[in-house]
């Protein structure tokens, strides 16, 4: 056997040939730890936003190492050589879980997204390390500072959640804030450094649009004239302008807005969802958008969840038919945990009601006119598979600590679920 011919095999057992049939057809390979920085809330730097927020799991800590160090660190390293041999990591599960009930998971798309940059993947050496990989899309959760109190969020997510997890005697820290930098203006730096190769900038919270460091970075890039690269959101839409920023006047700048819209109903549903929503408040802003900043792509993303499983159809109905939004850019994503608020908590009777009201849900969009048919059809799929995951499993033993979750806030706030929700009533009566 020849030299070259020995080193390939022992290459080869140490990772997969890695081509794009290898991607297509991988079950667990992801390119998150090529091209992807998330830092969480708490300074902790993860393989994505998917992943549990455990430190001992973690790449590193913002506040610890750099972005250079982290990037090459063992952690990531390790990390790499497992998706480079093809094995599942724990940290994936939901994305596997996602999968395997027929949903489309980040990992997909992220393969999908950045198959161009397979050559990085191809050119690490075996024990992880990529001299050419670099954080060319970001995900940075400066703060946990929002406007909103969701009923499937907490404190960790949401400044204004603090007050009440106090009173309903939940482990919370020790202000209402808390930030993900110690450093700001090193990290800050940091970042600039990459700022020219970055494609993708993800913005999520909390709330984004509150957030003075989302502006710092927008206002840095309109000076660099870093116009290319993609701005995406995740945002409760309620704010458009602080006292300081107007964020459309800085949005006209940029080539490609992607604002995926959290809200998870309309009207008294919606507002019971997501506590502080006003709901005229919300189509002002997405008429607003449109006016001004016409290119800007959005996108309705509820949560399904057992609050509004049964509604989030009409929602769908509601703002076709108002001519609000295309057909195509809506795209439900079911909630995974907490799994007391998670659709498998149904006993069989309501989830057969509930399949049958998906069933002619898809009937109605397949004669939908669209300007997006491909979206379009990934949408119906999405909601085929979301039968699927509904019959997964049976969770019906937390039927009881949803209704304890609930009834406690309901109380706390002076609300009630049954009136908004009558369809639940069976489960907290």
């Amino acid at each position: 056997m020849t030299t070259n011919k020995f080193l390939q095999r022992i290459k080869l057992l140490f990772k997969k040939e890695i081509t794009n049939d290898f991607v297509k057809n991988s079950k667990t390979f992801c390119m998150m730890p090529w091209v992807h920085l998330h830092v969480t809330q708490q300074g902790t730097v993860t393989p994505c936003c998917q992943t549990p927020w455990d430190k001992d799991q973690a790449f590193g800590n913002i506040n610890e190492n750099s972005i250079a160090h982290i990037w090459n660190d063992k952690p990531i390293r390790a990390f790499r050589k497992t998706m480079m041999a093809d094995k599942p990591d724990s940290r994936c599960a939901r994305c596997y879980k996602k999968e395997q009930a027929g949903l489309i998971s980040m990992r997909q798309v992220t393969n999908k997204t950045y198959q161009h940059k397979m050559e990085w993947v191809k050119q690490t050496q075996r024990n992880g390390y990529s001299a050419h990989a670099k954080p060319i899309y970001w995900d940075i959760r400066f703060s946990n500072l929002c406007n909103f109190k969701c009923r499937i969020c907490g404190p960790w997510s949401s400044s204004k959640w603090f007050s009440d997890a106090k009173k309903l005697g939940q482990n919370v820290t020790e202000k209402a804030i808390t930030y993900s930098i110690e450093n700001y203006d090193d990290v800050m730096d940091q970042l600039k450094a990459y700022s020219v190769e970055v494609e993708e900038i993800y913005f999520a919270g909390g709330e984004p649009l509150l957030m003075e460091e989302h502006y710092d970075l927008l206002n840095f890039l309109d000076e660099q004239q870093h116009y290319q690269v993609t701005l995406r959101y995740n945002t409760n839409f309620s704010v458009l302008q602080t006292d300081k920023h107007n964020v459309l006047e800085l949005w006209k700048k940029f080539d490609k807005i992607l604002i995926c819209a959290s809200l998870d109903g309309y009207e008294k549903r919606g507002e019971l969802q997501r506590k502080g929503q006003h709901w005229a408040g919300v189509k002002h802003n997405l008429q607003q958008l449109r006016k001004h900043v016409p290119h800007a792509q959005v996108l309705i993303t509820p949560t399904i969840s057992v609050f509004n499983a049964f509604h989030i159809i009409d929602f769908h109905q509601k703002w076709v038919n108002e001519k609000l939004i295309d057909v195509s850019d809506f795209w439900p994503n079911v909630l995974d945990n907490p799994n007391y608020y998670n659709i498998k908590i149904f006993p069989p009777k309501i989830k057969e009601h509930l399949k049958n009201l998906y069933l002619q849900h898809i009937k109605w969009l397949k004669k939908c006119p669209t300007n997006d048919s491909y979206r379009l059809d990934l949408l119906i799929k999405e909601y085929e598979n979301t039968i699927v995951y509904l019959y997964d499993d049976n969770w019906q033993q937390h039927i009881a600590t949803f209704k304890e979750k609930t009834q406690a806030l309901d109380v706390l706030r002076n609300e009630n679920t049954v009136a908004t929700f009558p369809e639940l009533a069976s489960l907290l009566e």
